[in-house]
């Protein structure tokens, strides 16, 4: 036997690859697709088997027939590839079935069908490479670490819901931050570590805080887990059962009933774990985008800053739908840097990713269409700026900001808010409040948020809106008012006070810093506004740096340098925009700008450090430490100081106002048993309620005192029972805690139920 028939004969032994590896494949995958199909319900095993069937496969023969992008990043675009494929799937299914009679095309039944096809194409597609190979796991310490800290994270959820301390989920954040903190020690490259790392680390601070609660908790997904039971539960999209924006994300009907058809997964549990399994890849995507541009250290540094700003943990697992248009804008920046592969395919990635990102949540299309339009001027301007400077132009062709993903985001966002699902009036009343507000004529008012900014921008007192809010109420409800149609009501409670915040309960460690004359809410105070405005700082610095092309070694390309500008102009509206800053958010547009933005504040960073000399290296360990414990709550969750965080604590304001309850649920039910058309709730309660009341109409605007009715169902929750309090969305957007006057209620309306947390009038 010759030299080299010994070493394909061994070969084939070490990979095990038989000549029927493809049937075997098919064969599970067929399996596996019954599984689905029949609906068996086997705990772990089930969803295993759907993940592969829905995501594995299709991700296993993109990531392999990739060539030119790194393995990590072929993985990464196999991922935004197979959500999108799911959506499309949905989609297609949903609109074809039924034209041949079928009314529930959404049922695993008939999408496993369809499925099933595409992965047995991709296998034979993919047959040279079907290949059976043990490999032992590799483990590094860092990567034990971090995955201890997601364990302690789900216990420590746990824990806190039947009511233990935060002590494991206080661990688990100080486990994750260390692991985090490891990378930045290792001085040599490992890119799968690295990105094994933070994800684990990305997981363990979004389940750290989805986790929490038996029921759906949170602001937004309160009423995204409305949108998917009215898509899941009949088995099928339609816009005419709740037309309104939020039913117009794939991302919140279709896709997530897809996966419940999958995995067998339905329910809260379903909402709480599989958009954060997705949504925890954003980091890496955000890493691998960073290191083509700045130096690994650095490129850690952009990262970290964007996975600690408090939007990434304490906000995204409540907004699904922005979750998934995340990934796929930030897919669409890592395609658009994808110099490994031709013009042509970082074009046709981008463009798949613009469509994702347009499926997938609307308001995050609107920036991405401002951004890429802006950008796409500003290249054009550049070009003929330095023409008749007599300079050469850009001899590359743009990946991201030319004519083609622009006018693609710009058409797919008209046709799909328009025609397709009728919900451009809110993109109508957004431009129209966002025109308003650049000539001075919104009005909208200002959110408070801009007092956190670098140059902060004088706003209303909280007391000041809400006084001005219930004035509102109150002009609106003088027509009713003068039919006699409502109850009497006096000034001290038409105009409620506003409820005083809830602090932690103090610590050992905050009481010994108190008693050695160092104020432990002075402590964190200082950290947290230091470290909020060095953000802004570093940013502001960075971009200076980038755009005159300092210190970056010339990597920022001429593209990447005028997408910059783009979303720091894009960020700058959203910010002093009236209109914008209050649809969108100001934490949610700079999160959203770090997608881009990230290397930039690590040069920033990066800029100032160098210049502390051989002080540098305990520096940068003490502020990393600091910095890590302060943004994620450690520390003042360690001192006993600053405001209660629904991750940490059992009391605040988060959970007060999202936590839904035992006895929430049951006094709901109870209520929906009795066939109510309208119950009358609180704003905010309506949200957390409304998982419970599927099928009721709730009145959220009629419960604020001054406006409460003489008929019909009163649902006075326990935020008003327990605590004596309520929320509004008053002036701004901002939310308004105030002490509710539940006398008004019980003195003219008879109780027909209560179970010591809740009461219910008629």
């Amino acid at each position: 036997m010759s030299r080299g028939t010994r070493r394909q004969t061994r070969h084939r032994t070490q990979t095990g690859r038989p000549a029927d590896a493809l049937v075997v494949a098919i064969a599970l995958v067929v399996i596996g697709h019954c599984v689905v199909a029949l609906d068996v319900a086997v705990p772990v095993v089930r969803p295993v088997i759907g993940l592969v069937v829905l995501m594995g496969v299709p991700m296993w023969a993109v990531a392999g027939a990739l060539r030119g992008p790194e393995a990590t990043a072929r993985w990464l675009y196999a991922l935004g590839l197979a959500v999108l494929g799911s959506m499309v799937l949905g989609l297609a299914m949903n609109e074809l079935l039924p034209l041949v009679g079928i009314d529930d095309p959404l049922r695993a039944h008939w999408l496993a069908v369809p499925s099933t096809v595409i992965d047995v194409g991709l296998l034979i597609w993919r047959r040279d490479a079907v290949r059976w190979r043990v490999r032992r796991p590799r483990l590094d310490g860092l990567t034990a670490l971090a995955l201890l800290g997601l364990v302690l994270a789900v216990v420590g959820a746990i824990r806190l819901n039947n009511g233990a301390d935060s002590a494991v989920a206080v661990c688990a954040l100080a486990l994750a931050g260390a692991a985090l903190g490891g990378l930045f020690l290792r001085t040599r490259s490992d890119t799968p570590r690295d990105a094994r790392v933070l994800y684990l680390v990305s997981l363990t601070l979004l389940l750290a805080t989805s986790l929490r609660g038996w029921y759906t908790t949170g602001h937004d997904i309160q009423k995204e887990y409305l949108v998917f039971q009215l898509t899941f539960d009949p088995g099928r999209w339609q816009m005419s059962n709740f037309p309104d924006p939020y039913n117009a994300c794939l991302s919140l009907n279709v896709l997530p009933t897809v996966f419940a058809d999958f995995t067998g997964i339905s329910g809260p549990l379903l909402a709480k774990t599989v958009p954060q399994l997705i949504f925890a890849a954003l980091p890496v995507v955000l890493f691998l985008l960073s290191v083509r541009l700045v130096r690994r250290s650095a490129a850690l540094l952009g990262t970290l800053v964007t996975i600690t700003f408090p939007t990434f943990a304490v906000d995204m697992p409540y907004m699904v739908r922005q979750e998934v248009a995340f990934l796929f804008l930030a897919l669409l920046f890592l395609a658009g840097t994808e110099t490994a592969c031709s013009v042509r395919w970082s074009r046709r990635a981008v463009t798949l990713a613009v469509l994702g990102v347009v499926l997938s949540h609307y308001s995050t299309s609107y920036l991405m269409v401002i951004t890429l339009g802006m950008g796409w001027a500003l290249w054009h301007a550049l070009r003929m700026l330095l023409r008749r400077l007599g300079q050469d132009p850009p001899e590359d062709p743009p990946r991201m900001l030319s004519f083609g993903p622009f006018a693609v985001a710009a058409v797919a966002v008209m046709v799909w808010v328009g025609p397709l699902t009728h919900t451009g009036g809110h993109l109508g009343t957004v431009l129209g409040d966002a025109a308003g507000g650049l000539v001075g004529s919104s009005s909208t008012s200002v959110s408070s948020d801009l007092a956190a900014t670098i140059i902060p921008i004088a706003t209303e007192a909280p007391q000041t809106r809400l006084d001005h809010y219930s004035k509102t109420q109150l002009e609106l409800a003088q027509p009713e008012r003068a039919a006699g149609e409502l109850l009497p009501v006096t000034h001290a409670q038409a105009y409620p006070r506003m409820a005083p915040n809830v602090t932690r309960s103090s610590t050992p460690v905050g009481r010994a810093l108190d008693a050695m004359a160092v104020p432990a809410a002075t402590v964190n105070g200082i950290f947290q506004s230091i470290f909020g405005k060095a953000i802004q700082l570093a940013l502001l610095l960075g971009l200076l740096i980038v755009l005159k092309d300092r210190g970056t070694r010339g990597w920022f390309t001429i593209e990447y340098q005028v997408l910059s500008l783009a979303t720091f102009v894009a960020l700058a509206l959203a910010t002093v925009v009236p209109g914008l800053s209050v649809e969108y958010g100001i934490y949610r547009a700079f999160q959203q700008a770090l997608f881009v933005l990230a290397p930039v504040v690590a040069v920033g960073c990066w800029a100032i450090f160098r210049r502390l000399g051989p002080a540098v290296r305990p520096l940068l360990v003490a502020g990393y430490i600091a910095y890590f414990s302060t943004m994620t709550g450690v520390l003042g969750a360690t001192l006993g100081v600053g405001l209660p965080q629904i991750h940490l604590d059992n009391t605040g304001d988060y959970f007060t106002t999202y936590y839904g309850t035992d006895q929430d649920a049951v006094a709901a039910r109870w209520t929906a048993a009795q066939y109510p058309s309208t119950v009358v709730v609180g704003e905010y309660a309506g949200s957390r309620l409304m998982q419970f009341l599927p099928g009721v109409t709730l009145d959220r605007d009629r419960l604020y005192p001054g406006r409460v009715p003489r008929t019909g169902w009163i649902f006075l929750d326990s935020d008003i029972v327990d605590h004596g309090i309520s929320v509004s969305s008053v002036a701004g957007g901002d939310r308004a805690t105030y002490v509710y006057p539940a006398e008004l209620v019980r003195a003219h309306r008879n109780l027909v139920y209560s179970n010591g947390s809740d009461e219910v009038y008629r």
